[in-house]
C-alpha cells in the first residue's frame, strides 16, 4: 500500500510541478513513463499492477457484497415500520428544535 501511495504522488508531483520550466507536454510525457516502468517493474516481478492491487481484490469485494447485503435489508425493515429509509435524514427530536426555534424567533418579532 505504501508503494501505490508513493507512485501516485509521485505521479501527482509530476504533474503539478511548477518549479521546472517544463512544458505541460514535457510532464505528461514524464507522468506517461513513470506509469509505463511501474507496469513493467510489476510484469517483471510477476505481480499484479501497484495501482490496481486494492480495487481489484477479492477482500474489496467481499466487503461490498456484505454492504449490500446488510443495508438492504435494514431498508426494507425501515419501510416496514414506517420510518424513512435516508438514514441520515433528520431525527424527529432535530425537526422538533428546529421548530421550536422557528416559533421562539416569531414570537420575539423583528429584531432592530
Amino acid at each position: 500500500m505504501q508503494k501505490k501511495y508513493n507512485l501516485v504522488l509521485d505521479l501527482k508531483d509530476i504533474l503539478k510541478s511548477t518549479t521546472d520550466n517544463s512544458t505541460a507536454k514535457e510532464r505528461v510525457d514524464r507522468f506517461t513513463k513513470l506509469l509505463r516502468d511501474s507496469y513493467k517493474e510489476d510484469n517483471r516481478n510477476n505481480n499484479k499492477s501497484v495501482l490496481s492491487q486494492h480495487r481489484n481484490s477479492w477482500d474489496h469485494f467481499v466487503k461490498t457484497c456484505l454492504n449490500i447485503l446488510f443495508i438492504v435489508p435494514i431498508g426494507i425493515y425501515e419501510l416496514s415500520k414506517g420510518h424513512s429509509v435516508f438514514f441520515f435524514s433528520k431525527s424527529h427530536g432535530g425537526a422538533f428544535v428546529e421548530e421550536a426555534e422557528e416559533e421562539i424567533k416569531k414570537s420575539q418579532g423583528p429584531s432592530s
